[in-house]
């Protein structure tokens, strides 16, 4: 039995934006970000899906250990590190590599007896004042991690707070922190891309066979690259669509009708009688409601797509079900499907209606809704 709403997967637009990142940083290698269930998608069939990645990023250990239950093999980065000194072990067991963004997180290591050296990836501060240590920590930090035997391979890494505001001041003011950073330890493999970064590499919106690396440091050969909003299909920028930047939808989220309903001038729908017939009219429900993940924000601005149109979502959107105006389309009938976001509404677009951003809605979508994985 499936229900009158899923969540189409569609893997062959995930690798074609996996190419993608690969045509903008072909000198790099690329770990895909996959945390938070993937943004929503799956994360053991996104890893499925690229075979190829050198290895993937999450959040943290447990989101790494369904990953190795699944019988996924890559190195697993967890971003925000271990969160207690007796994950270390847990870590390295599960061949996973290691953020430390602070000095507990390296006292912690200091007193770890692991099975093997683990690779550490060092998260530093230039500006986003989230986490990481201090650049004037950096090199204290790296000395005291290059004496200790648990350590392997060491990795700068930092965080772009600007990168889809390209001439944002504090976008400069990073751009430049990495740039002494490289001077002042140029031996060293960074990894500060995100997808933002990643595609402001070409100014001109067009992707080049071999685009150069960036005059300001976001990439160097054997950099790590970390994608993450791109490969879903949903562009980082406010003003640039994900179809400006070559990027294929990944999520393709249908709702059925399952009601129509027949109503007078002044008939009222929904909770609240919000929305009243200035008409006759003819409404739809679909199956899909605030517990499913579809916001109740801004109402009257959502639409969906149906047959060869959008019709605008009427009323109070429900736990289960939203309504829709389909008078002036005949032929929507009983049991036809409607787009959410996908083909014809980018989850984007969705996501502007409502005030928020795509990795919102993409990650807000409970697992009410069953995710339909196509090829």
């Amino acid at each position: 039995m499936t229900r009158d709403t899923i969540a189409e997967i569609h893997l062959s637009a995930f690798q074609h934006n996996y190419q993608i990142v690969q045509l903008q940083a072909p000198q790099q290698k690329i770990i895909p970000v996959i945390k938070a269930d993937a943004y929503g998608h799956g994360s053991v069939a996104a890893a499925n899906a690229l075979p190829q990645a050198d290895a993937f990023a999450v959040a943290f250990l447990e989101e790494a250990l369904v990953l190795r239950e699944a019988g996924i093999q890559q190195p697993i980065l967890l971003l925000e590190g271990v969160n207690h000194a007796d994950e270390w072990l847990l870590a390295v067991q599960n061949n996973c590599w290691v953020v430390i963004h602070g000095q507990h997180q390296l006292d912690w290591l200091k007193k770890s007896k692991l099975e093997k050296p683990v690779t550490i990836w060092l998260k530093i501060n230039t500006g986003m004042n989230r986490l990481g240590i201090e650049v004037t920590q950096l090199e204290s930090s790296l000395d005291q991690l290059k004496k200790l035997p648990q350590v392997k391979t060491i990795i700068l890494m930092t965080h772009f707070a600007c990168a889809d505001e390209p001439q944002h001041p504090l976008h400069q003011q990073q751009l430049e922190a990495i740039r002494k950073i490289r001077q002042q330890f140029p031996e060293m493999i960074m990894s500060c891309a995100n997808s933002a970064a990643i595609l402001s590499q070409d100014p001109s919106n067009k992707i080049p066979p071999n685009p150069p690396f960036s005059k300001g440091g976001i990439m160097q050969q054997e950099d790590w690259v970390r994608p993450g909003i791109m490969l879903y299909g949903s562009s980082p920028f406010s003003n640039r669509a994900a179809v400006a930047c070559q990027l294929k939808p990944v999520m393709h989220l249908k709702s059925r009708i399952i009601a129509c309903r027949e109503l007078n001038r002044g008939d009222a729908v929904g909770y609240g009688a919000t929305w009243v017939a200035v008409r006759p009219s003819r409404i739809a429900v679909l199956a899909i409601g605030y517990a499913d993940g579809y916001s109740r924000v801004a109402q009257s601005q959502r639409a969906v797509w149906i047959h060869d149109r959008c019709c605008p979502v009427i009323g109070r959107v429900s736990m289960d079900t939203i309504m829709i105006d389909v008078t002036d389309h005949p032929q929507v009938q009983l049991g036809d499907w409607a787009e959410i976001w996908g083909e014809h509404i980018s989850v984007d677009q969705a996501a502007k209606a409502v005030g928020t951003i795509g990795y919102e809605l993409l990650s807000g979508l409970t697992r009410r809704v069953p995710r339909v994985y196509l090829l």
